[in-house]
């Protein structure tokens, strides 16, 4: 199977701003605007099977929502776009997409998820009560619904739970460490299946094998054993049997199973939760159910194009050195190249009374994208009047760009409304005409430029976000007198650039993704260097822009880019200089690391900025680029006294899969710095599955709360965000398959640390746990993405509750480690908490326990306290590990013993308590004891017979027989060893030879000659051949004698044989060379060898009796060492003259001898 990703590159990299809300509206118990998208990916020949299928499920989902709501919702209607992909419209009738945006829809069609193959999952990135991301739907679990009807309407119900309602699983996932299958009852300790259900099952037994039915997927056999057939809840529990319609309320919720949805809800039932939610927390308890007809109205569609009106304000307020120079330019890149062929395009521009339009609507192409880029004046309309007073009538404007989108009946395409304007003094009217913009589908963005007019004026920001659309503000940055920064420039054209991403319509793969961009400041150098990565899948068509303040004196001398394979390319094009930029003439078709240097004139203030963007290749999987994509928790950007805590998130990933160990790095300034208050700040995001406020770790959302405004103050405030690779560390999921065409699982000893969770959720088809561990990883390439900036207003009231109302953050991963046999000690695992949230860090913590899980959960203060706990607590999101020493607490051994933790701050305030664990420790075995006291003296010799006669035949068979047993056994071994022993000395004895008589020749008796000192060799040579104990048979000819005492072979030589060798000792050539290690050459034995047998035995010639023997008698002691001679090198042309020298010598020793 060939992987493909299934969302656009720049929808994920540019969206940002408040968590896009979902179209859909409950109106009469009826909920409206649900949104469906089917992938490109998605192979049109089961187009047929996938609509009717889908169609299906829908009416079925409807009847079942709403009979488990008792009437109070069901699905009225619902849209499905088509992809652009589809050679046809399969029968159905199209229209064009009108509002509806493949990018935000509520369910996506895709083909097999790597992890969850073809199973329902929802994303959900935020806590209890907040709803989720979207719904995922493989396609092929619609081909194959037939197999199981209805089964699909049930399981969309609850995944739609999770997105709308924000509930979570009241089932465990098979493997996961916080939330298992299983867990042991606290009233009798007995294995329980992790559930709600309002008829309990008997489920004794079923622990051992129901990780391997959720592993196997084997809900057929699974379902009855552990669902009662008489069941009515709970859908999130066992959704799959027909019995069960209805979700766990109070009266029936498990608050003691070890479930995600107790641990993020805070162990409220399903039910309560979901009456919280605001389609029902306002309607009267005495309303009318509806039980009438549920089936939803379909309608298909498909997006075509996305059409903008442009909205701005024409007054002496836009001026501002220039502002006004910088916003034609960036109108003209907004027109001509950054927008779609086939895009339509309105101007309307307001003043202080009144509306015009400037450009009517028209479809942009190579003909009109010129006139409308031209049609901006020069200088504002009333250049030179006096600034007015009020606000501009920016409501006239927009009521006038509403009109020109939907005059005639025109609707078809995505509506977007643009208003570029120096804030308003007019913000009520603006939000009314939102609200009717809303009613119609119509996006209205803005942008604060190039300065708030006057301090009455206030942000458009809440216009945008009622319509969920994106929000900018770009301020103008002073040079000089009349001088701007190019900064405004950069950031207001780049603005513009993430508005055509976040509406684009089309095939997504065709737009270009930034890849690498870089400020560049005068260093006192000239010349610039840097570098940037090009990915696997993007190429062209590429841009290399550098962004230029002067387009007649660009204050750059050269530009040089080197491919990978070291081809340079230095050409420019002056093509973009009207925009401000120069183009250079390079084709980024390798993939590696490239160079760049720019030589810059030193000296001058203005920046100049280098992008560089790529386009994918492919729709493939591994072709994806990185993309990343911004929100918070607040539904309006605005922070005030009845706000609740701000949390930002940032998802990161390569296609359809999470990119793991990424660095996030968040930079926080306050904008427009009025008050007195600065404030700069930079931290990371993290993806630690902690629950509080990230609540699965490795899905790609890395989470943080934000409470710098406890220190900034009131204020706005800015958050620019920076993802990249964390040095080459960042990584994502892998298929892999063997030689059999199973996808391989890699060991997670290889992915993650020792000691972190240990759980294996992937291969059940379940999502999602405490985390997701993916079967195979592999290594991303560098990769650098920046994320437009996200304005906040905090008003007073919320800086001053930072402290009340984020208290420690929840511990939610508490779990043990396994401990070793007889061990005592056993250590807990979690992630620390912040002093703040997952800020800071907490003062210290609570370690409680219980014998019952309903104290520790219900009275957490009234439970004991552990003796111990982490003396020094650690930074939020780190790792923090904590030995219990049972030896401390002995009373617990033996026992189950239910624990858990809480993070307490400076200010005393103490998070939730965490999730609970279960522990039993085993006390060591004892060490064997002493035989009990006899209760009779042994001495007695009347025992025996009196215990035999007490016992009977008990006694023999215990006592006499062993006995008796032991002492055959022992006599036969010694007669074995006496049979061995008698048999080896048979063996190795010999007969002794017949006696002869003695010789007529006496051997020689007298004491053995001493001989000359040798060098130091030879004297530890004798020393070992003398001490040798060997006895050698010494042979004579006429009469055998055995065992006899050799002669040294000294005194059996002839005169010539001793002559020889006292030549050769006493020679001036000194030894041969090898001689140093082997030592001097044996003396031959003689030459009648029928006299002496010679035995080589461990290198010596002879073998010497004992010194002690008759033949030499006693051996004398040797005398003191006398020192070597010294050896002289041999010289050959001495040899004549020496041996002329000792001819003489040689007679005096044959006479000696």
């Amino acid at each position: 199977m060939v992987w493909r990703f299934v969302l656009g590159v720049a929808a994920l990299l540019l969206v940002h701003g408040a968590h896009a809300r979902s179209g859909v509206t409950l109106r009469n118990s009826g909920y409206e605007g649900l949104v469906l998208a089917i992938a490109d990916t998605v192979p049109y020949d089961e187009c047929d099977q996938i609509i009717t299928n889908l169609k299906t499920a829908l009416t079925d989902a409807s009847q079942y929502l709403n009979g488990a709501l008792d009437g109070r919702a069901f699905f009225r209607s619902a849209t499905v776009l088509l992809p652009s992909s589809w050679k046809g419209d399969c029968g159905q009738v199209v229209q064009p997409a009108s509002g509806e945006m493949a990018s935000r829809a509520d369910i996506r069609i895709t083909p097999q998820h790597l992890l969850f193959s073809d199973a329902l999952w929802t994303q959900q990135s935020q806590g209890c009560g907040k709803p989720g991301d979207f719904i995922s739907l493989a396609y092929t679990r619609l081909v194959n619904s037939v197999q199981n009807p209805g089964e699909l309407g049930r399981a969309l119900v609850r995944e739609w739970a999770k997105l709308r309602y924000g509930v979570f699983d009241e089932a465990g996932i098979p493997g996961d460490a916080v939330y298992p299958p299983c867990y042991h009852d606290e009233k009798d300790g007995a294995a329980r299946v992790s559930g709600c259900t309002d008829k309990h099952q008997n489920t004794e037994g079923l622990c051992e094998n129901v990780t391997q039915l959720l592993l196997a997927g084997d809900t057929d056999t699974l379902t009855p054993l552990l669902v009662h057939p008489e069941a009515t809840s709970s859908i999130m529990f066992a959704h799959t049997s027909p019995s069960v319609t209805r979700f766990c309320d109070h009266t029936t919720h498990n608050r003691y199973a070890p479930t995600k949805h107790n641990a993020m809800c805070n162990r409220r039932s399903v039910m309560e939760v979901i009456l919280e939610n605001d389609d029902f927390k306002n309607v009267p308890v005495d309303a009318t159910p509806y039980f009438g007809d549920t089936t939803p109205t379909v309608t298909f569609k498909r997006e075509v194009r996305t059409r903008y009106v442009l909205v701005i304000e024409d007054t002496n307020d836009m001026l501002v050195r220039e502002s006004w120079s910088f916003l034609r330019s960036a109108i003209r890149k907004f027109t001509i190249h950054d927008l779609a062929v086939g895009s339509e395009v309105g101007i309307v521009t307001v003043n202080g009374t009144d509306a015009v339009r400037l450009q009517r609507l028209v479809s942009l192409n190579y003909k009109t994208r010129e006139p409308v880029a031209s049609i901006l004046p020069y200088t504002p309309g009333e250049f030179g009047a006096p600034k007015v007073e009020s606000s501009s009538c920016l409501p006239c404007g927009i009521s006038t760009a509403i009109d020109m989108l939907t005059e005639n009946g025109e609707q078809g395409g995505n509506s977007v409304i643009l208003v570029i304007a120096p804030g308003t003094g007019r913000l009520g009217e603006l939000l009314n005409l939102g609200n009717q913009a809303r009613a119609l589908g119509i996006k209205i963005a803005t942008i604060n430029y190039p300065q708030m007019a006057r301090p009455t004026h206030s942000s458009l920001d809440a216009l945008a976000h009622l319509t969920d659309a994106p929000a900018f503000t770009v301020l103008e940055k002073r040079q000089n007198q009349d001088a701007s920064f190019l900064n405004s420039y950069f950031e207001l054209a780049q603005a513009l650039l993430a508005i055509r991403n976040e509406f684009y319509q089309g095939d997504r793969i065709k737009l270009p993704v930034e890849i690498h961009r870089k400020e560049l400041t005068d260093n006192g150098r000239g010349k610039v260097t840097g570098t940037f990565v090009v990915p696997p899948g993007l190429g062209e068509p590429s841009q290399v822009h550098v962004y230029l303040h002067q387009s007649i004196i660009p204050l750059v001398k050269q530009v040089t880019l080197v491919s990978p394979s070291q081809r340079t390319y230095n050409s420019k094009s002056d093509e973009l200089l009207n925009i401000k930029i120069l183009k250079i003439n390079a084709i980024i078709n390798e993939t590696g690391t490239w160079t760049y240097s720019i030589d810059r004139h030193p000296g001058s203030q203005q920046p100049h900025f280098i992008v560089v963007a790529a386009t994918p290749q492919s729709n493939e999987q591994r072709d994806a680029p990185v993309t990343a994509h911004l929100f918070t928790s607040g539904k309006d950007m605005r922070l005030d006294g009845q706000s609740g805590p701000l949390a930002l998130y940032v998802e990161v990933k390569q296609g359809d899969w999470p990119v793991l160990s990424a660095r996030v790095e968040v930079k926080v300034t306050k904008v427009g710095n009025d008050s007195g208050h600065p404030y700069e700040d930079r931290f990371e995001l993290l993806d630690t599955g902690s629950g509080d406020p990230d609540i699965t770790r490795g899905d790609g959302v890395y989470s943080r709360y934000f409470t710098g405004h406890a220190q900034g103050g009131a204020g706005t405030y800015r958050f620019e965000v920076l993802v990249d690779d964390n040095g080459n560390t960042a990584y994502t999921w892998q298929t892999t398959r063997d030689s059999l065409g199973r996808r391989s699982v890699l060991d997670e000893d290889q992915l993650y640390p020792s000691g972190q969770l240990l759980s294996v959720n992937s291969a059940s088809g379940r999502c999602c746990g405490s985390a997701i561990w993916p079967q195979a990883v592999h290594q991303l390439v560098a990769f650098q993405r920046n994320l437009p900036p996200l304005d906040v207003e905090v008003a007073a009231g919320a800086a001053e509750r930072v402290d009340q109302i984020l208290p420690p953050a929840k511990i939610n991963d508490l779990r043990v480690l396994p401990q070793a046999t007889g061990d005592l000690r056993t250590r807990l695992l979690w992630t620390a908490p912040g002093a703040n949230g997952d800020v800071g860090s907490v003062d210290h913590y609570e370690v409680r326990f219980a014998n019952d899980l309903a104290t520790l959960v219900d009275v957490f203060e009234s439970s004991q306290l552990w003796p111990s706990a982490p003396s020094m607590p650690l930074p939020a999101g780190a790792e923090t590990t904590h030995t219990l020493d049972f030896s401390e607490m002995p009373q617990l051994l033996d026992q189950p013993v239910f624990m858990a933790i809480r993070g307490i701050n400076s200010h005393g305030a103490s998070s939730p308590v965490s999730n609970v664990v279960r522990l039993l420790v085993a006390s060591p075995p004892k060490p064997p004891g002493l035989p009990p006291a006899l209760d009779f003296d042994p001495a007695d010799p009347s025992v025996i017979p009196r215990l035999a006669a007490a016992s009977g035949p008990g006694l023999i068979l215990q006592v006499v027989l062993p006995v008796a047993a032991g002492i055959v056994v022992l006599a036969v071994c010694v007669s074995l060893y006496c049979v061995m022993v008698v048999h080896r000395r048979k063996r190795h004895s010999k007969e002794p030879p017949p006696s002869q008589p003695p010789p007529a020749q006496q051997p020689y008796s007298g004491p053995p000659p001493r001989y000359e000192a040798e060098d130091d060799y030879n004297k530890q040579r004798d020393k070992s051949i003398y001490s040798t104990t060997t006895v050698v048979p010494i042979v004579d000819p006429q009469t055998q004698i055995v065992n006899a005492r050799t002669l040294s072979p000294y005194q059996s030589w002839t005169a010539s044989q001793l002559l020889h060798e006292h030549e050769r000792r006493h020679s001036p050539y000194g030894y041969v060379q090898h001689y140093a290690q082997e030592g001097p050459p044996v003396p031959p034995p003689p030459h009648d060898s029928s006299i002496y047998t010679v035995n080589y035995y461990n290198n010596s010639f002879l073998s010497i009796a004992d010194e002690g023997s008759a033949i030499y008698g006693q051996r004398p002691k040797p005398g003191p060492p006398t020192l070597p001679k010294p050896n002289v090198n041999f010289n050959p042309s001495l040899q004549g003259s020496l041996s002329s020298v000792n001819s003489d010598k040689k007679k005096r020793n044959v006479t000696m001898v």
